[in-house]
């Protein structure tokens, strides 16, 4: 998660022309999150091997796109959903990663993805997510993949097609949640129903991870 910060912020500056050194600061914004995260400088070190070339082929690979438009622009938008005969507008958060236009003014949004090895196919979460910013902007949304291994550096993109089966997952989804509520408030008995998927990035970020300490102690 560190590396793909890293990377993500270097090809934002570079992409915005703040800086042409793109090793340097992809480095030293790499040794400042480890430092946040107490790595010691030894293990930084190995862990910065590729970053550079990384964030070198996204750059290349997001230049095809055309111009950058903005960077790391926050969603908000709404999902409707009826459960026993009542409509709710459901608020939902994302953040998109690249908002680029071509010479013809197409646009499209991009999310980069950093990773070790390089998917045959977009992951299904990954497909929801993307879907759904989609549905929410009317642009269409493309992924690319860049990633760093033993032979050298890799890149993959992907286009997601606004498939409509996704939302009516996404209902169904917060059907169930509601539904599940709807059974029980007991913190306790709701303890030992849910269990949470500590692989699932969204019981991982701060707020999420310091509640599923409280809650189940691990």
């Amino acid at each position: 998660m560190m590396r793909g910060h890293a990377v993500e912020y270097a090809v934002e500056q570079k992409l915005k022309e703040q800086t042409t050194d793109t090793k340097k600061l992809v480095n030293e914004y790499y040794d400042k999150l480890g430092l946040q995260n107490k790595f010691d400088r030894e293990k930084l070190s190995t862990l910065r091997v590729g970053l550079n070339d990384m964030v070198e082929e996204a750059v290349k690979e997001l230049d095809k796109y055309g111009t950058l438009i903005s960077a790391q622009d926050w969603l908000d938008f709404k999902i409707q959903v009826e459960i026993e005969g009542e409509f709710y507008d459901v608020p939902m958060t994302g953040r998109t990663d690249f908002f680029m236009e071509s010479k013809d003014g197409a646009r499209v949004l991009v999310d980069l993805k950093t990773t070790s090895r390089m998917p045959s196919a977009v992951p299904f979460g990954t497909k929801i997510q993307q879907v759904l910013y989609s549905r929410a902007t009317n642009y269409r949304t493309d992924l690319l993949y860049v990633g760093y291994g033993a032979k050298g550096v890799k890149s993959k993109s992907f286009t997601v097609d606004n498939d409509p089966s996704i939302t009516k997952i996404v209902r169904d989804t917060i059907i169930s949640m509601e539904t599940l509520l709807r059974l029980t408030d007991d913190r306790d008995i709701l303890k030992r129903i849910i269990t949470p998927n500590p692989d699932d990035w969204s019981w991982n970020d701060d707020n999420a991870y310091k509640k599923r300490k409280e809650v189940w102690g691990w």
